[in-house]
């Protein structure tokens, strides 16, 4: 890809194709298209439709939350999940034309939808209140939502749902002729999703019945009545087991599920499960990888099986990417499908075709189709930008000192030599894992890459992908077990000269920011710290997250009130003391699963040592609020991890800033003195180096046609030109064609002003720092040809002295027209076309322009206009550029083209089309006080 500059809130605002549904007939694809509405601060979802041999996708629905596409049978109508005005709802839509059918109402929502072989009815699991009594209306239920909860189980609350109350998730099926619903399961537990058998009459599902499951975790298979509202579910296999159900056999006789034939932490198997009784069979475990279902934060798919019967595919972790695999159904063959530096989720399967999503090391992820013969995959859709300027990381491998082998990724920009600031980044889990793909989710990443930074991300001990025993390798030894395989990696690049051992920060969300916790305290190599997700005390969160029992019981190997010494050393809190490391911690407000408290514990303990702290919390945000919460606040988390590493572990010789710009408060004060001196509207922009910049904006363009401004607003800001004057006169300053205290004359040899040993001394040095005495107040009208500038120069001659060169500073605009025929003369361009090669287009500046034409094609303030003790007229006669400070404009002629000149103030160009004289123009200025539109 071309390199550009790299934009977090652009890599957040990238398209992201979802859920491929391929038809029946395998000629079309129906996915799921995520997008970014950052007016409404949301994520939007819409239903698309593309042709499996390639083509223009369309789009299928107009809704801003449809997801969950499923194809009828017979293909000629999809199902799916809206959210509109309330919880989301099951719609069905004719493919072939005609409106989207409502067909649940269910007052807490439907789960996604699931057709029966005979395209008659669609089953579905959804949220039901326990509590609840026949035909009582919402006021009831409204009630309850704030009665006291009694809770005499774990499993009371649940991250992205809150405490639960009364609610649990259970099994129904609507029939579509009818509109009738039968509810198939009840009782104090959660059903999974709805599995059809082939023949219609039976359905399987997961779930944990047994009165200790919140203690054991064990979820079994259940097979019940399609029809009967009042069967007992039906136990298959044992129950002591943790798996999903996502099929059946063709013959009805066995179903497939994902998991394990125990509840312990480890690799998960594709397995089949006799309905006779008989043991199930593992056929995916000679692998000896995890098989992944797919979930947020970790690709996959459900296992898909051949028309046949004969052959499964599914997806499996390999050294960090999810590929896809196939096995024969009696697990003797497995083989890769879709490999290498790629992720694949989102699997449908018709045929001899499955349509996946395809994510690459330059690819966020397209629809693609795959030949599940030969393994090609063909992407369908083209979402990832084209020049996104991201580098391609590098694959690392590091050896520990107890000889296991670390695998990771090194991102950094080639053309940057000697060691550069490091950022270690965490992943969360631990059992998840980093691989080499591209990801607009943490775009920090390619935001610090472009500001010189290396990033590296390792799968430490305890990652997915790399077998059951390094999987487990981290249990009850958090921290303790895999300290060394981030920092002996990092010990080898800094020996490298690769990364600088003054610079280094360390970041990581969930298991990651757990890391980060431990490992400033008990390392003080790193300059600053981001901890996001925060588990912190491994004592309180045992009792306070949503899967705190099991975090402790079967992760950290104890539980705390019975084993605190076993704890204690995998804790960051029982070193807390030790921390010296700036640190930004960030949470989620509503984060049940590392709960917020644990970032205020950190917190509040580097206060109290007075460690230089910060601790950010969304509100209303999740554990997974970096997926799918706000885009605001994704975009915030991302921009806040840069600033930070990059304020605390700034470049030798520059000092650490100890306090970012506060956009927030640059916006108060903006609208507060635009309110107080009556400026109708106005925008302001703050650029730190090392910063993101802070803009803002207020009130209105044009107070006539209250039109608003934005970030994006054009102003008529004459000295500005200045800057860019300045600019690129130091470019060819440094480009060797000009000295700074070599006579102007040597460059314009017709320059005159009436003192002629002025004409001969005045310097480019002079020009810049408004010292060349030269009276800067000279209006001469030169028409609007290319030769304006020229002639202006040749209308100096008789302009007298202010003062003696080099006396004193006195602002001098004409000495800045003078500087713009230096540029004409050493690029050859007239002073505009040099500033738009040389300054505009290298820095990507679309919003900047020399002419007034131009501008109307941008947002465009009106100008000054004349003002009495209530303000600006509603209607001004007359309209002026904004000019600080005593100056008047000029007006320059060229042609049918009216262009911004440096000279005055700074030659601001007039379009033809104001009828007032110069004169007047002078006059309306000088009667008017200073003031912005």
């Amino acid at each position: 890809m071309a390199q550009q500059r790299v934009s977090i809130d652009k890599l957040i605002a990238t398209q992201l194709p979802e859920q491929p549904a391929l038809s029946p007939d395998g000629g079309s694809i129906a996915y799921v298209l995520k997008s970014t509405n950052r007016a409404e601060d949301r994520d939007e979802r819409s239903l698309w439709l593309v042709a499996a041999e390639g083509g223009e996708p369309r789009r299928l629905t107009l809704g801003t939350g449809d997801s969950t596409p499923r194809w009828s049978p017979d293909g000629t109508r999809l199902a799916f999940l809206r959210a509109q005005d309330g919880p989301p709802q099951i719609w069905v839509l004719p493919v072939g034309g005609g409106e989207a059918e409502q067909v649940t109402t269910q007052p807490l929502g439907a789960g996604a939808p699931v057709w029966s072989g005979d395209g008659t009815r669609i089953a579905f699991c959804g949220p039901i209140d326990s509590a609840a009594l026949p035909g009582e209306g919402s006021d009831d239920a409204a009630k309850r939502r704030t009665a006291p909860i009694v809770i005499n189980r774990l499993g009371y609350k649940a991250d992205g749902a809150g405490l639960l109350g009364t609610l649990r998730k259970h099994i129904h099926v609507v029939a579509l002729g009818s509109g009738e619903i039968t509810r198939l399961t009840r009782g104090d537990w959660h059903a999974g999703d709805p599995v059809w058998s082939p023949d219609g009459e039976r359905i399987a599902f997961s779930t944990g019945k047994e009165a200790d499951s919140d203690l054991t975790f064990e979820t079994a298979a259940y097979v019940v009545s399609s029809s009967e509202g009042n069967a007992r579910p039906r136990l298959v296999g044992a129950a002591d087991v943790q798996l999903a159900v996502t099929g059946w056999t063709p013959d009805g006789a066995k179903l497939i599920a994902v998991g394990r034939t125990d509840a312990e932490v480890g690799n998960a198997s594709v397995l089949l499960l006799p309905l006779d009784g008989e043991a199930p069979r593992d056929i995916t475990s000679a692998l000896d990888r995890n098989v992944m279902p797919g979930g947020a934060g970790y690709p996959g798919a459900f296992p898909q099986l051949s028309a046949d019967g004969q052959t499964v595919f599914f997806c499996l972790r390999d050294g960090g990417y999810t590929h896809l695999y196939a096995t024969g159904i009696d697990g003797a063959v497995q083989r890769v499908i879709v490999g290498g530096a790629a992720n694949v989720s989102g699997v449908s399967v018709v045929g001899n075709t499955a349509a996946i999503v395809l994510s690459t090391e330059t690819s966020f992820g397209e629809i693609a189709t795959v030949d599940l013969r030969s393994g090609t995959a063909t992407p369908l859709t083209s979402y990832s930008p084209e020049e996104t300027g991201l580098i391609v990381a590098e694959p690392r491998s590091f050896t520990t000192s107890d000889g296991l082998l670390v695998h990771g990724w090194l991102r950094r920009d080639p053309q940057r030599t000697g060691p550069l600031p490091l950022l270690l980044d965490v992943h969360g889990g631990p059992h998840n894992a980093w691989n080499g793909a591209a990801d607009p989710v943490h775009a920090y990443h390619h935001e610090l890459v472009a500001r010189g930074w290396a990033v590296l991300t390792l799968n430490p001990r305890g990652s997915d992908g790399y077998g059951n025993d390094f999987f487990r390798g981290v249990l009850g030894g958090w921290g303790t077990s895999d300290a060394k395989d981030f920092l002996e990696p990092i010990d080898d690049l800094v020996a490298e000269g690769v990364a600088d051992p003054a610079r280094l920060a360390v970041t990581g969300y969930s298991y990651g920011g757990f890391m980060a916790c431990y490992l400033t305290s008990r390392e003080n190599r790193f300059a600053a710290a981001v901890a996001g997700g925060v588990v912190a005390d491994l004592t309180s969160v045992a009792g306070t997250s949503d899967a705190g029992h099991f975090l402790s019981r079967l992760e950290n190997g104890a539980l705390p009130w019975k084993n605190p010494e076993l704890l204690a050393p995998q804790s960051p809190y029982s070193l807390v003391g030790q921390v010296r490391t700036p640190t930004l911690i960030v949470q989620g407000g509503e984060d049940h699963r590392c709960p917020v408290g644990q970032a205020e514990q950190w917190f509040t303990a580097l206060r109290e040592q007075d460690v230089p702290s910060e601790l950010v919390l969304y509100p209303g945000g999740s554990h997974l609020f970096i997926l799918n919460g706000a885009p605001s606040h994704r975009a915030d988390w991302n921009k806040r991890i840069v600033d930070w590493v990059e304020r605390y572990a700034p470049a030798a010789g520059t000092p650490v800033r100890k306090k970012a710009l506060n956009a927030a408060h640059w916006q108060q004060r903006l609208s507060e003195l635009a309110a107080a001196h009556k400026v109708p509207g106005a925008t302001l922009g703050i650029l730190r180096l090392g910063e993101e910049p802070v803009l803002a904006s207020h009130g209105v363009l044009n107070i006539n046609t209250g039109v608003q401004t934005t970030e994006d607003s054009v102003f008529q800001i004459g000295s500005i030109s200045k800057v860019w004057t300045a600019t690129v006169i130091m470019q060819l300053v440094d480009e060797g064609k000009l000295d700074l205290d070599a006579p102007i004359l040597d460059v314009v040899p017709e320059f005159r002003v009436a003192d002629a040993e002025v004409s001969k001394s005045v310097t480019m040095r002079h020009l810049l720092t408004h010292t060349s005495g030269i009276d800067g107040d000279v209006f001469t009208d030169t028409g609007r040809g290319d030769d304006c500038l020229e002639k202006y120069v040749q209308a100096l001659s008789e302009v007298k002295q202010n003062h003696p060169i080099g006396a004193t500073f006195s602002y001098c605009n004409s000495g800045f027209a003078l500087m713009g025929r230096v540029i004409e003369k050493l690029t050859g361009l007239s002073w505009d076309d040099a500033l738009r090669d040389r300054l505009f287009t290298p820095l990507g500046l679309k919003h900047t322009v020399t002419l007034p034409e131009e501008a109307l094609l941008h947002r465009a303030a009106a100008g000054h206009v004349g003002a009495d003790e209530n303000g600006p007229p509603s209607r001004p006669d007359v309209v002026t550029p904004p000019l600080p400070w005593p100056r008047r404009t000029h007006r320059c002629h060229r042609g049918r083209r009216a262009r911004v000149r440096p000279h005055a103030s700074e030659v601001r160009a007039r379009d033809r089309r104001h009828p007032h004289s110069l004169g007047a123009e002078r006059r309306a200025h000088d009667h008017a006080p200073e003031r912005r539109s």
